[in-house]
């Protein structure tokens, strides 16, 4: 589970969970384009973090090799958090309709999103 959650307990804005341009400009020079796994066709900030939109050009393990060994160098990174997930936003009601799937992208978390800390009784709870 993740925090948005600020230092002061305040819940974070929107813009607090997204990549600055040039963090943005990094995943994609340092991390997606030299890996050959990902093409991005678009970018999208939005309330989540922030979404590369693209293609998934080799098996989902190789990208997520690429995100796991590239991203960890990158100085304009440190802390920013890369997953792979099918596409969070929901789909129209046109394109369920011509059966569209949702399509991998990449959600890219900011430092200032945390893990939660849990307990071993809380896990119990929350299971």
């Amino acid at each position: 589970a993740l925090r948005r959650m600020g230092g002061d307990g305040a819940p974070l804005r929107a813009d607090q969970l997204q990549l600055s341009d040039s963090q943005v400009a990094a995943v994609r020079r340092c991390v997606l384009e030299p890996s050959g796994a990902f093409y991005v066709l678009s970018v999208q900030q939005s309330p989540l973090g922030t979404i590369f939109r693209g293609n998934l050009r080799a098996a989902p393990s190789a990208l997520l090799e690429a995100l796991d060994e590239r991203a960890p160098h990158e100085a304009d990174l440190e802390g920013v958090r890369l997953l792979v997930l099918s596409d969070p936003v929901p789909r129209t009601a046109a394109q369920l309709q011509a059966g569209e799937e949702a399509v991998p992208v990449v959600l890219a978390l900011s430092p200032a999103v945390r893990p939660l800390r849990v307990s071993g009784g809380e896990l119990g709870l929350a299971a």
